[in-house]
């Protein structure tokens, strides 16, 4: 779970820039004629710096937020990311929570904390950030974001003096700090927020030209309590291609790009005009299968689509590495990940013909589609072209399945959230986070718990219920790690999901730009120290 930075030779990317053009005539999201380039200088076609320093750093993404509101649904990841706002403790690269808007916190007793402010910070409206902001903050969160309340359990907000705030719970939250580390808890100006919400955060960046949340540029924060921010400009654009993203940076358009497709790093990594950014994220690839679906409820028919993903070729094959293989929501690396690996789901084609075999399908009309009660193992697998490595998994997920006689037809959404909320699906590709406050009960709480809000495919088991329940109030964490090994094992058995693997997530730095700060959990990313 480290961060490594990779430079190597130079290639030549004229060809690259000539399919960029190309990119840019096709999507209209990237190149100078969508408007927004960086300005050039005529003598060397580079950007014009100040001193030894950019201008502007143009970042490619390959998402974008519905608003600068970090309390709108998934916003504040962006709005963090972005550098807009802050929370009030954070995480550092081995996913450890640390202080960033709060100097230190303790566990009065059971249902309280108490944080204390970190002093001389201000809001980008000028305000000072007191206990009084904070409270007023928080509890906008909790009035806005459902999210909010669920997670952190939280029942009283009250501020002491004027650096000193005191949280309670109405249970015991073992995970505190981790859940008010989540970026829907960006301190904003409640003042501000509502009618000028890119600036009303505390971060190192806030709005200039925010009329666009697909193509927009951020001003430094002079009044940074960290220190001024080294760019003067930051430009954030959404692009979903990933071959677009990466053939912005090769032609110079771009000085930071996430999350490019294997085949662009590799090259990207032997050019000493790239520096390639990379960590196993603590994030997850699975297929959400509809629980309640006619068919999909038998937990013999999803099995056996687990036993018939062959994980480590499509992890190390087709995706080049970009994703960690693992058949759990969990990295690897981690005990209770561990603990369970010899029960998880290996490939194994003829175990998974036999399962559905011994389950009563079979293929009676000869057309290689298993049927059963007159009904053929035909269903659509939604996915969404932001993230590459859906792009690449669902054509060969419809080719393996095909092998155990289930049809499977790839259907590609700009946004499945319609579907995901709605439960109207079969299957759907995804790609999420599964240690958000730093402890396994993030996703569990969310994806598992039968009442969860993400729990898209309506899984249901009120023993993995119940132990998620007890994990949430209990403070020591080698016991409550042990718990999380008992839901693994209930989740291998019961098999809801199909998990694939675990994104290795990159970001690829132009030559002479730094300091984007690349985390396990993708809450951050621009920085005051961006250069």
């Amino acid at each position: 779970m480290t961060e490594t930075k990779q430079t190597v030779s130079r290639r030549s990317f004229v060809g690259g820039v000539a399919a960029f053009g190309f990119a840019c005539s096709a999507l209209g999201q990237l190149c100078g004629c969508a408007g927004g380039a960086p300005k050039k200088d005529e003598k060397d076609g580079k950007e014009k710096a100040s001193g030894s320093g950019l201008q502007k750093v143009v970042i490619v993404y390959p998402q974008s937020a519905k608003s600068f509101d970090p309390v709108n649904r998934w916003d504040g990841w962006f709005t963090e990311r972005n550098g807009l706002t802050e929370t009030l403790a954070t995480f550092d690269k081995q996913m450890n929570i640390i202080p960033l808007l709060a100097t230190e916190w303790k566990n009065i007793d059971p249902l309280k904390w108490e944080f204390t402010l970190r002093k001389g910070v201000k809001f980008q409206s000028g305000k000072e950030v007191d206990a009084q902001a904070v409270k007023k903050s928080i509890e906008r969160a909790l009035a806005k974001n459902p999210q909010g309340p669920k997670k952190s359990k939280l029942a009283g907000v009250e501020a002491q003096g004027s650096d000193k705030i005191i949280f309670t719970t109405s249970k015991p939250v073992a995970t505190f700090p981790g859940e008010i580390a989540e970026p829907l808890f960006g301190i904003v100006d409640v003042d501000v927020v509502d009618k000028d919400p890119s600036h009303s955060g505390t971060g190192p960046y806030m709005g200039d030209n925010v009329s666009s949340l697909e193509t927009f540029t951020l001003k430094a924060n002079e009044n940074y309590w960290q220190g001024k921010p080294a760019i003067p400009t930051v430009e954030v654009r959404h692009v979903a291609d990933a071959s677009a993203r990466a053939m912005g940076i090769k032609s110079g358009e771009a000085h930071v790009a996430a999350n490019l497709a294997a085949i662009d790093l590799k090259t990207m990594k032997a050019d000493k005009k790239y520096t390639v950014l990379q960590t196993e994220s603590v994030r997850t690839v699975l297929m959400f299968c509809n629980n309640k679906g006619e068919l999909l409820k038998d937990p013999a028919l999803r099995k056996a689509m687990s036993l018939a993903t062959d994980r480590k070729t499509l992890c190390e094959n087709l995706l080049g590495g970009n994703l960690a293989a693992n058949a759990t929501p969990f990295p690897n690396y981690l005990s209770y990940t561990k603990a369970v690996s010899s029960k998880a789901d290996k490939f194994d084609v003829e175990k998974a013909k036999k399962i559905l075999k011994d389950a009563g399908y079979a293929d009676s009309d000869g057309d290689g589609i298993l049927e059963k009660d007159g009904k053929k193992l035909e269903f659509t697998l939604a996915y969404y072209s932001s993230r590459a490595e859906l792009v690449s998994l669902a054509p060969a997920l419809q080719d393996a399945y095909k092998k155990i006689g289930i049809a499977i037809k790839p259907q590609l959404f700009e946004n499945v959230d319609t579907i995901f909320y709605s439960g109207n699906f079969d299957l759907i590709l995804y790609n999420t986070t599964s240690l958000g406050n730093g402890d396994p009960t993030y996703f569990m709480n969310l994806y598992l718990n039968s009442k969860g809000s993400e729990n898209a495919g309506k899984y249901a088991n009120p023993k993995v219920d119940e132990i998620i329940e007890r994990m949430n109030s209990e403070f020591d964490q080698k016991r409550r790690f042990a718990m999380a090994q008992d839901v693994l094992s209930m989740l291998i058995q019961d098999c809801p999901n199909v998990y694939i693997g675990n994104p290795v997530i990159n970001v690829v730095e132009a030559k002479g730009v730094q300091g984007y700060k690349l985390l396990p959990v993708d809450y951050q990313g621009v920085t005051h120290e961006l250069r």
